[in-house]
């Protein structure tokens, strides 16, 4: 790891630690994109595809991407997406540790599910996080009607 890279991460966490929520959105919005684009958004939209857009069959399968878990709340409704750890590269490399990186998550998953649903409102809030101190990153997903 750059060591230069590496304080350059430093300080740009101490500015988003710095920011109010709605500023963190804008910025992670493109992120969460960005990453969404380089590998789950395709994944995703294929098991969107081979079970039609039901959405209890898609949680379902996604049961079977390693680190993930999914719990049907309600029905068609409310989902929640787990990961048994936290997936973000720039975590996993050492740039990043922030909670407030866990934005980038957010929208991450709000963008693959509003590409799958374009025409549906979804919401989706972070319940737990490892970069909060929990055990999973836990990711309730609300359909609206």
């Amino acid at each position: 790891m750059d060591q230069n890279i590496q304080f350059w991460f430093h300080g740009f966490e101490k500015g988003i630690e710095k920011m109010e929520q709605p500023q963190r959105e804008l910025i992670f919005r493109e992120c969460g994109k960005n990453c969404a684009n380089n590998w789950a958004l395709n994944v995703y939209k294929e098991i969107y595809h081979k079970v039609n857009g039901d959405l209890d069959e898609f949680f379902q399968k996604m049961n079977e991407i390693e680190d993930v878990r999914t719990e049907i709340v309600e029905s068609r409704r409310k989902y929640y997406l787990c990961f048994e750890r936290c997936v973000c590269s720039m975590h996993k490399e050492g740039y990043l540790n922030s909670p407030c990186l866990c934005e980038c998550s957010r929208q991450s998953v709000l963008y693959v599910m509003t590409s799958l649903m374009p025409e549906t409102k979804v919401e989706v809030t972070m319940d737990t996080t490892v970069l909060r101190g929990g055990k999973e990153c836990r990711i309730l997903i609300e359909i609206m009607k």
